[in-house]
């Protein structure tokens, strides 16, 4: 196959659009290709939510619901970056100094110096969502052997040396899961496999914070109508929610959550 070739997009007949359009009003444009295919429901028993660019519109849908209905006992931040599949060195991607730009503003509007910045970033937690890989029913031997991860079995805790995510985190989350009632699954990638990354490290390495990658379980990721478990957006959202209204502090022994 040619990618040059053969994947060249088909657009249809655009005339309509760009006569309404003047040299004065585009000098220059960007073109984003997308299944324009809606979200339905799939399963016996409607359980499964099948759409395009689940990966990673769930997590990015999670955590704005989740920020809305908490009421945090600490500033909560939710920051929805751009280009993680390309790398994330743009200027509005998690390679910035968007996020780090931003906590500092917020330090100074609330007359706080640089070493009282350092000490709320180093007692803070950052989760890292992104979805996970679930065993795939035709061709499980791509997934761990020991830790299999499946549709609507709760939060994905993701553990790899591309993710954030160390004891000390995993225990946090698994903390705030067992508080509320929602299950944890743990994702250890296929060692013959190639595993991706993430935007924790970036971020947790930038701001020297605690962090942890999470995730819904799906299928098809990246496919043009991926598949994930409809209770486990619920799930998500709730333990995102039980997230922003904690608040932590480092001990000698780890964090404690208040």
């Amino acid at each position: 196959m040619s990618v040059q070739k053969d994947m060249l997009p088909l657009l249809g007949d655009a005339k309509d659009v760009y006569s309404t359009l003047t040299d004065k009003d585009v000098i220059d444009a960007d073109l984003f290709v997308v299944p324009a295919t809606s979200a339905f429901s799939g399963g016996v028993g409607a359980e499964f939510l099948c759409a395009p660019r689940l990966d990673n519109l769930l997590s990015v849908y999670s955590s704005l619901n989740a920020i809305i209905n908490s009421t945090p006992k600490d500033i909560a931040v939710c920051c929805c970056f751009d280009n993680e599949e390309v790398g994330s060195e743009t200027k509005q991607g998690a390679a910035s100094n968007i996020l780090s730009t931003l906590l500092r503003k917020i330090n100074r509007a609330f007359m706080k110096n640089d070493d009282e910045f350092t000490f709320a970033t180093e007692n803070g937690v950052l989760l890292s969502s992104d979805n996970a890989h679930a065993v795939h029913p035709s061709f499980p031997e791509k997934s761990d052997v020991t830790e299999k991860v499946y549709l609507n079995k709760g939060v994905v805790i993701k553990h790899h040396v591309n993710y954030s995510t160390d004891a000390l985190s995993s225990a946090v989350v698994k903390t705030l899961l067992k508080n509320e009632n929602i299950e944890a699954q743990d994702y250890y990638n296929n060692s013959d496999v190639r595993c991706g990354s993430t935007i924790g490290l970036v971020t947790s390495a930038d701001l020297n914070m605690n962090a942890c990658d999470v995730g819904i379980a799906q299928l098809a990721m990246h496919s043009g109508v991926e598949t994930a478990g409809a209770s486990d957006v619920e799930k998500m959202q709730k333990f995102m929610t039980a997230f922003m209204n904690a608040a932590f502090s480092k001990t000698e022994n780890g964090v404690k959550i208040n």
